[in-house]
Formats: structure tokens, sequence, C-alpha cells
């Protein structure tokens, strides 16, 4: 039932935005309503779609303290940021996404690898696995600044 919730609220909020940008409001509160809307349904489903990734990692490795600074995953973004800065990518562009969604692939990737080297993986050892390569990374991101 509350997955059905979830599921009605997210198509609520998409056919409210979607009708608003169809029909669009009058002409002297056009544009300020179409701002204003706009940005709140974007943040309300980025936030919405933060909170069931953080609700999928907390179920996933049945810990409710898992979240991605636990696991390395912003840390391996920070260190993918670091190195588009550092190859002049500094402003905004397509391939600084790239390098920030790589480093934190890479670093989830290599969580998942350690946590499952001895054959069977379970949580507490990705959990582990995770908080090693967050003080790796952390540390290889003090060593450049």
């Amino acid at each position: 039932m509350k997955q059905f919730d979830f599921y009605l609220i997210v198509g609520l909020l998409l056919i409210c935005g979607l009708s608003i940008y169809i029909f669009g409001f009058g002409a002297e509160d056009s544009t300020l309503l179409q701002l204003r809307i706009s940005k709140i349904l974007c943040a309300v489903l980025c936030g919405g779609a933060l909170a069931s990734a953080g609700v999928m990692l907390q179920n996933l490795l049945k810990n409710p303290l898992a979240d991605p600074y636990i696991l390395g995953t912003s840390s391996g973004g920070a260190l993918g940021i670091m190195a588009a800065v550092l190859l002049g990518y500094s402003s905004i562009t397509l391939p600084f996404y790239f390098f920030v969604v790589g480093g934190a692939f890479l670093a989830i990737l290599t969580v998942c690898s350690l946590g499952g080297l001895s054959g069977k993986s379970s949580a507490v050892k990705v959990i582990l696995a995770g908080v090693a390569v967050n003080i790796f990374l952390s540390s290889v991101i003090m060593l450049i600044v």
C-alpha cells in the first residue's frame, strides 16, 4: 500500500508539471509562475529520487546507517571533481559530470569488489570496505589539496 501511495504522489506531480507546461498560465503571471513551479517540481522530484536511493541502499545493506559517505561514493565523486579540475574542466560541462559520476561509480565498484573478495559478501564486509575506501579516497583528496 505504501508503494502505491508513493507512485500515486509521483504520478500526480508529473501530471501537474506536464499540465502546467502544456497549458501554461495567464499572460501577466506566466513567467514568474513557470519559473517557480518548475523549480519546485524539480526539487521535489530530485529529493524524492535521492530519498528512494537512500532507502534502497539501507534496505540492501540491512543497516539504517548506510549512506554514500560511509560507502565511499561521495569521496569517489569528490575525487572525480578534483581530477576534472586538474585536467582543466573547471566549468560545469558534460565532461565534468562524467568525471563526477565516473569517480563515484569506480568507488562503489571498488567497495563491492573488496566486500566480496573472500567469496561471500555480507553487508558488514561491504560497509567495512566502504569505510576503508572512503578513508583512502579522502586522504588522496587531501594529498591533492
